[in-house]
């Protein structure tokens, strides 16, 4: 594939911060070949698919690099850093094209590119809606608040991720693809606030635009004490599930070091697990 060439894997190794720029590239490029090839409403969908598909290749190589048969006496952190630095990198350069995309597409066409993304912040506005009218009825004691809220986000999140540990076990790939969903969906939560925080405010002057993205960051600094460890969550699960997928492709599991990998995804999968019921707490905590 061309990126491989543009940005080698050996390269990549060496230098994580590189998956940036490939991610960035890979993102612009995915939405030219959806709107191109793809009806209007299948070009959000698709767009996710072209980067999953662009960026499979280089990930394959990358796995390679951070082998067990390398590393497998080191500590968990050194054996997984870089891997896990690049798919941070990833992660934060498909957010970061998406939030321009946001902005730069036409109006039309950023409905078409943002269609399946909008659709659902939509839905999860309306599921925290829904659970706040559940619980806001004066009649009930605030623990009974609290603990009819955690009990839902929590049931909620855990049945996520469970699907994003099926995706990531029976298709490799299905870990790239939730990290560029997940990056999209936080793109075009920041983004819509960032949109209609100016259009609720003058922006005939610098002061206008910095109110706006003032509230907008101030916004997004609320989901954050929740969300991040939800999305902390999402993302482990995702790696420990395509560790397994390679483990067994791989045969691993047959090898001395066979107790190390299962050791490091049963770590992944119950740190995934804490950090679940972390988030859950602290949204159930609003209500209190």
């Amino acid at each position: 594939m061309v990126m491989e060439f543009i940005f080698s894997p050996a390269k990549i190794s060496k230098n994580p911060g590189i998956i940036f720029i490939e991610a960035v590239l890979l993102s612009g490029i995915s939405v030219l070949f959806s709107l191109f090839v793809l009806p209007s409403d299948y070009v959000s969908v698709g767009v996710l698919a072209f980067i999953t598909m662009g960026a499979i290749p280089v990930f394959a190589k990358l796995f390679s690099y951070s082998s067990y048969l390398f590393n497998y006496s080191e500590s968990f952190f050194a054996r997984h850093k870089t891997l896990f630095l690049e798919i941070a990198y990833f992660f934060l350069g498909v957010f970061f094209a998406f939030v321009l995309l946001f902005f730069l597409l036409p109006p039309a066409t950023r409905d078409s590119v943002f269609s399946v993304q909008l659709t659902e912040v939509k839905g999860v506005a309306g599921v925290r809606e829904s659970i706040t009218a559940q619980v806001s009825k004066t009649a009930i004691p605030e623990q009974s608040r609290f603990d009819k809220v955690f009990f839902l986000v929590l049931n909620n999140n855990l049945g996520v991720v469970v699907r994003a540990a099926a995706l990531s076990f029976f298709y490799g790939a299905g870990a790239l693809f939730l990290i560029a969903w997940n990056a999209s969906i936080l793109a075009t939560v920041i983004s819509t606030d960032i949109y209609l925080s100016m259009g609720a405010l003058t922006l005939s002057s610098p002061v206008g635009v910095f109110k706006a993205l003032f509230t907008a960051f101030v916004n997004f600094l609320g989901y954050l004490p929740h969300g991040l460890p939800e999305m902390l969550a999402y993302f482990i699960i995702s790696f420990a599930g395509a560790m397994i997928a390679r483990g067994l492709v791989k045969g691993l599991f047959t090898t001395d070091f066979r107790w190390k990998v299962i050791g490091d995804i049963a770590f992944m999968v119950a740190f995934s697990i804490f950090l679940i019921v972390v988030g859950a707490l602290i949204e159930a905590s609003y209500f209190l």
